[in-house]
């Protein structure tokens, strides 16, 4: 019974569940226990930050004013 406690936390985890979410359905009140049950796969690993590099940079980034400001929806304010 408690490798089936170990799988379901693990594929809830590797699914994309937040920890909280798992910590809940699992009864667990401590992360602590969260980190005992989840035994994430390395390939999860590896295609979670694979899901990083293919995801495009946001380009929008606050721009800066010649005197070193940021502009934030239309009005300055210092850096």
């Amino acid at each position: 019974m408690a490798d089936h406690r170990h799988t379901a936390i693990t594929d809830l985890s590797e699914s994309g569940a937040g920890d909280q979410t798992v910590m809940d359905i699992a009864g667990h009140v401590d992360k602590r226990m969260l980190k005992h049950y989840s035994h994430i796969r390395m390939e999860a690993k590896r295609e979670a930050l694979e899901s990083l590099v293919e995801k495009p940079i946001p380009s929008k980034l606050p721009r800066e004013s010649a005197r070193g400001r940021k502009r934030v929806r239309g009005r300055r304010r210092k850096a």
